[in-house]
């Protein structure tokens, strides 16, 4: 059974600090044009998309013993596991 005690933070997030969901949403009710808005939610979907992919390496990573007590077999499974999420997320 996996770890779930692995803190997953909002430290890196793309969107807390600088409130693009807020900022979008507020452009939103203020009556956008949809190529703009379009062109944010683009924006945004990509640093979520970025921040998931980032997240779940991270997660991986420590899921597993340390590189050095890992076996290569491990080390790949884990390399095609991240190049697979990486591929579904774009």
């Amino acid at each position: 059974m996996g770890r779930t005690d692995v803190a997953c933070t909002a430290e890196s997030s793309p969107l807390g600090s600088s409130g693009r969901l807020a900022t979008l949403e507020q452009a939103l009710d203020a009556g956008a044009q949809c190529p703009a808005a379009a062109q944010q939610l683009a924006a945004v979907r990509g640093a979520v998309n970025g921040w998931m992919e980032t997240v779940l390496e991270s997660y991986l990573r420590e899921e597993f013993p340390s590189s050095e007590i890992r076996s290569d077999s491990q080390n790949k499974s884990i390399d095609e596991t991240i190049s697979i999420v990486r591929s579904s997320l774009r």
